[in-house]
C-alpha cells in the first residue's frame, strides 16, 4: 500500500471492452523499455484491486481453509508472494497486463500526438486513471501525519481498499514468537470488518445486490449504503473532531501514546488550540489528546452522545440493514460471542489471570480477565471512521477501542507484525478472519491460520453459516494439533 493513488470510488466500472475489435495498447515508447515495464508493472496490481471496486477478491495465493471439507486448500506458494513481494530491481521480471487492461488506443490518439506519447507512455493511462502521469510514479508520501491533497471524496475514507501490493516490514524477529502453539491456548482472532463481520462496502456500490441476480432490489441496497453512509460521517464530524484529524490518519489510538501528557481534559479547548501542519512534537500533543478523547467516547458508547433523532435513524437502520442481510450483522455478533465464550473457558481451565502482567495497560494482556480483548479489528478504512463503524454496527462492545487498527497507510502485514510484538511470550494462538487478498496474504506470511469469509448467496464460508467449530478445525489444521 506505499503507492498512493488518487481514490476512485468503488461503484465507478472498468473501461469497457469494444466488441467489434480487439483493443491494443499505446504505442511502444521511445524511453528504455524497462523503464515503461516497469512503471506499467507498478500501476497493474493497484490499478486491478482498487480501480475495479470489488470489495470481495476471492483470487490470491496462501492457505485458505475450505470449511466444507475441513482442510487446507493448498495453494502453490512461490518464494515471492503475490502482492507483498519487494521490488529488487526496476522491472522485478514483470510484464504489463496487457489482457485485463487495454486501452483504446484509437481514443488515446485522437487526444495526443505520437510525439506527445513517445515523450511519455504513461498519458494513456493517466487518462484512464484520471491523474497525472507523475502521479503513477512518484515517489510515496510519508506514512504518518501526511496532509491529505485537497478535493479528495470524504466518503472514501469510511471505505475499505484493497491493494494486494504489500512490501513485508523488514522487523526484528519478536522473542518468543516461535513457541510452540498448544491446544489449550486462547486464541487471539484478528477481524476484517467491512464484507467480513459487517455489509456495508458492497451495499454503497451495489455489488451485494448484484450477487443474488434480481432476488435483492439493487436500489434498496444503494439506499442503505448511502444512509449509513451519512450517519457515520455526521456522527464522526459532530462528536469525533473528523474534520480536524481527518487530514492525520494514525494506524491506531495507540501510535501517539508517547506523545500524551495525562492532561486534565475536562475543560481542555479543541476548537482552540490551533491544531495544524507541520505534525511537529505541540502538535502530536494535540492529536494525541483527541485520541486519548476519542477512546473515551468510544468505551462510553453512542447511546449517551447521540440525538433522539439520530437513535431512532440508528436503530431503524441497523434493523432494516439486518433483514437485508439475511441476518448477517446479527451473524457476526454470534460468531464474536462464540469465541469469547471459548477463550473464557480456556482461561477458567487454565488459570491465565494468573500468568499475565494484569497492571499492564495494554488491553491484550488484560484479556485473561476481559476476554473481549482477545479481539483485533485490523480494517483498511481510516482510523476514526472504522471505530464509529465499530459503534455503530454494535460491535464495540467485543473490541477494545485499542485494539483497532487502521492499514490505509501501513499495510495489513505491519498491523500484524505491531499485534504480534504486543503478545510477545504470552501463550496464544492467532486466527485471522476476511474476505481480502491483504490479510490472507499477510497472514500466510506469519503463518498464522487464515479463514475466507465469502458474500456471494451460494458460497460455503458466509458468515452467518461460520462457526466456531470451522475455526477450531481450521487452527488445528494450521498449527498441526492434531498430530
Amino acid at each position: 500500500m506505499d503507492l498512493q493513488l488518487p481514490r476512485q470510488d468503488a461503484s465507478t466500472p472498468l473501461p469497457a471492452a469494444s466488441s467489434t475489435r480487439p483493443l491494443a495498447p499505446p504505442p511502444a515508447p521511445s524511453s528504455p523499455p524497462s523503464l515503461c515495464q516497469a512503471k506499467r508493472a507498478r500501476l497493474t496490481p493497484m490499478s486491478d484491486q482498487i480501480l475495479s471496486g470489488m470489495a470481495n477478491n476471492d483470487e490470491g495465493v496462501g492457505p485458505v481453509y475450505d470449511p466444507h471439507s475441513n482442510n487446507l486448500k493448498e495453494t502453490p506458494r512461490t518464494e515471492k508472494l503475490s502482492g507483498i513481494s519487494a521490488l529488487p530491481n526496476e522491472t522485478n521480471g514483470l510484464q504489463p497486463n496487457n489482457e485485463e487492461h487495454l486501452l483504446d488506443s484509437k481514443i488515446i490518439h485522437s487526444k495526443y500526438t505520437e510525439e506527445q506519447l513517445a515523450a511519455e507512455p504513461l498519458l494513456g493511462i493517466a487518462e484512464w486513471l484520471n491523474c497525472a502521469p507523475a502521479a503513477l510514479t512518484s515517489p510515496p508520501p510519508p506514512k504518518y501525519h501526511s496532509p491529505k491533497s485537497g478535493g479528495s471524496d470524504r466518503s472514501e475514507d469510511i471505505n475499505e481498499v484493497r491493494s494486494g501490493s504489500e512490501t513485508p516490514p523488514k522487523l526484528p524477529e519478536v522473542e518468543g514468537s516461535t513457541r510452540p502453539v498448544k491446544s489449550t491456548d486462547p486464541t487471539l482472532y484478528v477481524w476484517d470488518l467491512d464484507e467480513t463481520l459487517i455489509i456495508f462496502q458492497t451495499l454503497r456500490n451495489g455489488r451485494y445486490a448484484e450477487l443474488y441476480k434480481g432476488s435483492k432490489d439493487p436500489r434498496e441496497a444503494c439506499e442503505l449504503g448511502r444512509r449509513w453512509e451519512s450517519l457515520i460521517l455526521d456522527i464522526c464530524d459532530d462528536y469525533f473532531f473528523y474534520k480536524q484529524v481527518e487530514n492525520y490518519n494514525e494506524p491506531s489510538l495507540l501510535s501517539l501514546q508517547d506523545f500524551d501528557d495525562g492532561a486534565d481534559l475536562s475543560q481542555y479547548n479543541f476548537d482552540g488550540d490551533n491544531l495544524t501542519v507541520p505534525v511537529d512534537t505541540a502538535n502530536k500533543n494535540k492529536l494525541a489528546y483527541r485520541h486519548r478523547f476519542i477512546g473515551e467516547l468510544y468505551e462510553k458508547g453512542l447511546e449517551k452522545l447521540l440525538t433522539q433523532d439520530q437513535l431512532t435513524e440508528w436503530n431503524n437502520l441497523y434493523e432494516a440493514t439486518d433483514i437485508f442481510t439475511d441476518g448477517w450483522l446479527t451473524a457476526g455478533r454470534e460468531l464474536l460471542e462464540a469465541c469469547q465464550r471459548a477463550n473464557q473457558h480456556l482461561n477458567e481451565k487454565q488459570h491465565k489471570a494468573e500468568s499475565l502482567n494484569t497492571g499492564n495497560c495494554d488491553p491484550i494482556l488484560q484479556a485473561s480477565t476481559c476476554v473481549k480483548n482477545y479481539n483485533i479489528l485490523v480494517t483498511s478504512g481510516t482510523l476514526v471512521p472504522s471505530l464509529v463503524k465499530c459503534m455503530l454496527f454494535r460491535l464495540d462492545s467485543y473490541f477494545h477501542h485499542l485494539n483497532i487498527y487502521s492499514s490505509r497507510e501501513v499495510g495489513k502485514l505491519q498491523c500484524f507484525y505491531w499485534i504480534r510484538e504486543r503478545v510477545q511470550g504470552l501463550p496464544v494462538r492467532f486466527c485471522v478472519v476476511g474476505d481480502g487478498i491483504d490479510e490472507c496474504e499477510a497472514a500466510q506470511w506469519l503463518a498464522w491460520p487464515f479463514v475466507k469469509i465469502n458474500i456471494g448467496p451460494d458460497a460455503d464460508n458466509r458468515l452467518p453459516i461460520m462457526s466456531m467449530e470451522i475455526l477450531e478445525q481450521n487452527m488445528r489444521t494450521i498449527y498441526k494439533l492434531d498430530q
